[in-house]
């Protein structure tokens, strides 16, 4: 049971708490807490947090084995001063400083000899093109990358989204793609290996996109401001690579959990994506988890305390909960209760 597949499933839930982007149509302003609110013109608002780190232990629930921390996941979010070009310092524009919404999601795990190393980074801009820029890059035993930005392009809801894959090995011509000769095997091109250098980034895919939709990372973000505003239900499409999902955040029940972190009082909120058009299809996100998620936000400030769904692990499913372990720059609001 102790597969690639498992170790890469670190990831599949924990990256989902990192999104916090804007809509397609939306305003990003500073608060006095340092902290940015970006306006939905499609919907709900919500808030980037000035310094916020989360931590959290990763725990995959294997068939016969039981309960299994198989790795950790941080979240960090923050802001900075817009740099509009690489030749101007940041805060050389001579008016009011713009500031820029940043989240960073960085998830290691190891399982026998496969080794991951994932970190997901995000952008939330003031401007129109791009909006949000999003680049997902995996390294260790395996290694690959995507990015997609989206935004308004010439007044239309647009995306661009482009990954990479192995050099083509038959046509490719770069010495630094050749593997050097052993006593076994004279020297030779590699055929799709693992390594980082030995991929190239495809064509682009550009496309237009529903208004309103954002990346598939920014649900927990829109959890957190639908529990903080008490509502019940919220829908938006997802953008996720080339295509999109109608996604619904239903406001479910409320229990008290125990975290290393502390013990906290919460309720839950349920992903649920659906296809357009009424395809069949289950939802794979990142690394294959498929399904709703149960996700259970801190009842006050909507702080992610616990998140839990499934994913494939070959023949079986497996459960996999991401627990909080550690926090700092969380809302004031935010602290363990007395048990």
């Amino acid at each position: 049971m102790c597969t690639s597949s498992i170790v890469q499933s670190i990831t599949a839930i924990a990256l989902l708490v990192v999104g916090a982007v804007a809509g397609l149509a939306s305003t990003v302003d500073q608060r006095s807490d340092g902290s940015l609110i970006v306006e939905r013109k499609e919907g709900l608002a919500f808030t980037i947090p000035e310094a916020e780190t989360l931590s959290f232990e990763v725990i995959v629930d294997i068939p016969l084995v039981g309960a299994t921390g198989l790795g950790v996941f941080e979240l960090v979010s923050g802001t900075e001063i817009q740099q509009a070009s690489v030749f101007e310092p940041a805060g050389s524009n001579g008016g009011e400083d713009l500031r820029v919404g940043l989240i960073r999601g960085h998830a290691s795990g190891a399982c026998l000899n496969y080794v991951l190393e994932h970190e997901i980074s995000l952008r939330v801009l003031p401007q129109e093109w791009p909006r949000v820029i999003y680049r997902d890059t995996q390294g260790g035993t395996e290694n690959r990358r995507r990015e997609l930005l989206y935004g308004m392009r010439k007044g239309v809801p647009t995306s661009l989204y482009r990954r990479d894959g192995h050099c083509a090995s038959a046509i490719c011509e770069r010495p630094e793609h050749r593997i050097e000769k052993t006593w076994l095997r004279k020297e030779h091109h590699c055929d799709k290996c693992k390594r980082a250098a030995h991929r190239e980034w495809r064509k682009p895919t550009v496309q237009d996109i529903p208004a309103g939709g954002v990346d598939m990372l920014s649900a927990v973000f829109l959890a957190r401001s639908m529990v903080q505003k008490g509502l019940g239900e919220l829908k938006f499409p997802m953008l996720d690579k080339d295509r999109w999902w109608d996604v619904t955040l239903t406001l479910g029940g409320s229990k008290r959990l125990v975290t290393k972190a502390g013990t906290f009082d919460c309720c839950a909120v349920k992903l649920t994506p659906v296809l357009p058009s009424g395809k069949s299809e289950k939802f794979k996100g990142l690394f294959g988890i498929h399904g709703s998620l149960a996700i259970w936000l801190e009842k006050e400030t909507g702080v992610p305390v616990s998140i839990e769904g499934v994913l494939p692990a070959g023949p079986l499913d497996v459960g996999i909960n991401l627990r909080l372990k550690g926090y700092r720059g969380t809302p004031a609001g935010f602290a363990s209760v007395r048990r």
